[in-house]
């Protein structure tokens, strides 16, 4: 029996939005879009879209999706992602934003990096005078969160440790056109720096404590997001390293609001200082490393 599986990711994504009251569009468009399913094994397909996080083997589970949408948004919006960028094309140009999710999107060739489409023309140039953004993902396990990075960074890198989750996520990625995705089958712990720095950092798997190698292979301005913590139920937190350089005053130095929530800190980690906000507790396989 034919499943059918874009209803199915209707009722996710809604239940991502009202159950979660989670607003943020462009992630919940992204979402929409990516084939869970596919990156599934085909013994829990049908379990692709509950809500709830999915076995895929070796000891490893693909997150559940509100889990997949928060982290994809405390990552992306500090940074200027390429998702961002057409979104703003989007709104001078009178396009209509969706939020009424239940009904095809078919002005989804906005989004760039799209598996198997081409980029859109950015009116005046904007692509082409940016800089290109990378993120580092470190857990690619089922390849999903890395697809879904796709359609906000032009290059995503992702680490797996496990031979089989990597090989497997490479061909189902590379199946899926989702060219910009390049997968490293190595041990994350001390990230991968031959293609630092990055403007995002993302970790998917417990970790007790961030390794410093991380934070310096992130760019001003960047961000590194982890579940991070001793107990069992870890953190979610996500470090924003800044930019520029605090003033030698009396008067302390804090950026502006839009930077900072009642949750911020200023921590000093390494030779950089970072503002440090915390998302509420998660729980994540544990972090594998050698």
């Amino acid at each position: 029996m034919l499943v059918d599986y874009g209803s199915r990711r209707h009722v996710m994504i809604r239940k991502i939005r009202d159950e979660y009251n989670f607003r943020n569009e462009g992630v919940l468009e992204v979402m929409l879009k990516v084939r869970r399913h596919k990156f599934v094994p085909k013994n829990n397909r049908n379990l692709s879209y509950n809500d709830s996080p999915i076995d895929i083997g070796n000891g490893q589970t693909m997150s559940q999706p509100y889990t997949v949408a928060l982290m994809t948004q405390i990552a992306t919006e500090m940074t200027n992602t390429k998702f961002q960028i057409t979104n703003k094309l989007r709104k001078t140009s009178g396009e209509s934003r969706v939020l009424e999710i239940g009904i095809p999107l078919d002005n989804l060739h906005y989004l760039t990096g799209c598996a198997g489409n081409k980029p859109p023309s950015l009116t005046g140039g904007v692509a082409d005078k940016r800089m290109a953004t990378r993120v580092l993902e470190i857990g690619t396990g089922s390849g999903y969160q890395a697809a879904i990075l796709s359609y906000f960074f032009d290059e995503v890198f992702t680490m797996e440790i496990v031979p089989r989750l990597a090989k497997r996520a490479e061909r189902v990625l590379k199946k899926l056109e989702y060219n910009n995705v390049f997968v490293i089958e190595k041990d994350g712990y001390n990230g991968w720096n031959k293609s630092a720095p990055y403007d995002a950092i993302m970790i998917t798997a417990a970790i007790n404590e961030v390794p410093g190698e991380l934070f310096g292979q992130l760019k001003p301005g960047g961000v590194l997001v982890a579940p991070v913590g001793k107990s069992y139920s870890k953190t979610m937190t996500r470090y924003l390293k800044i930019k520029h350089k605090f003033p030698r005053s009396k008067t302390s130095f804090l950026p502006g609001k839009k930077m900072m929530n009642d949750k911020s800190k200023i921590m000093k980690i390494g030779e950089s200082k970072f503002i440090v906000e915390t998302f509420g507790k998660f729980h994540f396989v544990p972090f594998v490393e050698k």
